[in-house]
């Protein structure tokens, strides 16, 4: 248990993991926001935007889009990809992947 007050309470707040902090980030995707998931009224995924600074974008191809299931881990919104017949979704700009870690 940690007691404090003013700044340094703020700051201690902030003492956790965040994507942002990853030295050359280029792309963030958070399901759990649902300000950065943008979905149909089939409730299937449509886009997503990237919350790093990269504007790496991901756009769902018409008729195969994943489904926007709310509440499903731990009171947070899940992308689910169910099938082969839905979950294509791609880069809204050209990622060059080689040499590049990916983390989910």
């Amino acid at each position: 248990m940690v007691l404090t007050t003013g700044v340094r309470q703020r700051q201690l707040q902030r003492n956790f993991f965040q994507p942002s902090d990853v030295e050359g980030l280029l792309m963030w995707i958070d399901a759990s926001d649902t300000s950065t998931v943008s979905v149909n009224g089939s409730d299937q995924v449509t886009s997503i935007s990237d919350k790093s600074s990269s504007g790496n974008d991901l756009t769902a191809e018409t008729g195969r889009e994943p489904s926007y299931v709310t509440d499903a881990e731990i009171g947070q919104g899940i992308i689910s990809f169910d099938s082969a017949d839905n979950g294509a979704m791609t880069f809204d700009t050209d990622i060059n992947m080689v040499g590049k870690t990916l983390f989910y």
